[in-house]
């Protein structure tokens, strides 16, 4: 009996790391961010669809010491997601000779230790609103469609209050009631967006 279940166990932690290898295979390459396309969302999609429509949900909301202008960037650029476990951070994906602020149209790859993500700017007003959709994902048959949103509010002073809304719908489970997970995943995404802005010369306030 004893034997049975070491040999059980060989074999499932085996065929984890075989299926981590696939993954990690699946997610390299300069493509590899839209080896499964993923719907994309327009401009107009944007509201119902972290609202409402889109099968997952979650926001969080950090209080940071800088410019409005220069929490835009740094969110543009993807620097509070190097502070995730497992994420890499992004690269962005500029039209050739494209310079300057980030504009409407632009893209930009996620990767992480399992995955590569694409998405794509549908809205961009610096210093306040930055929303993205997906554009697709290294891992088949997945995902539906995800998209992330972030609002930048000026208290004064240097001050701003942002906001990060994740949405998703996935394949297959899109029908599990999956928005109740927002609560449990809350706090730690407030956790990492604080801590990825206040990096550097972003200082945090205190609570």
């Amino acid at each position: 009996m004893v034997v049975a279940i070491v040999v059980v166990a060989i074999v499932a932690v085996l065929g984890g790391l075989v299926g981590l290898l696939v993954l990690r295979i699946l997610a390299r390459g300069e493509n590899a961010h839209h080896r499964s396309r993923t719907a994309e969302l327009s401009a107009r999609d944007i509201p119902d669809y972290f609202d409402s429509t889109a099968r997952f949900a979650v926001t969080a909301t950090a209080r940071v010491r800088t410019a409005p202008e220069d929490a835009f960037i740094a969110l543009a650029d993807g620097r509070h997601l190097e502070s995730i476990p497992f994420v890499a951070g992004s690269t962005p994906i500029r039209a050739r000779g494209q310079v300057g602020p980030v504009q409407v149209g632009e893209g930009r790859r996620i990767d992480t230790l399992v995955a590569a993500l694409g998405e794509r700017i549908v809205r961009a007003e610096p210093g306040r609103i930055l929303v993205l959709t997906g554009t697709g994902v290294s891992i088949p048959m997945v995902l539906e469609s995800f998209g992330e949103r972030y609002t930048i509010d000026e208290i004064g002073d240097d001050l701003v209050d942002v906001s990060w809304t994740i949405a998703g719908t996935p394949r297959f489970i899109g029908f599990l009631p999956l928005r109740w997970a927002a609560p449990f995943l809350r706090p730690f995404l407030g956790f990492f967006l604080q801590r990825g802005l206040t990096r550097g010369s972003v200082e945090k306030v205190a609570g």
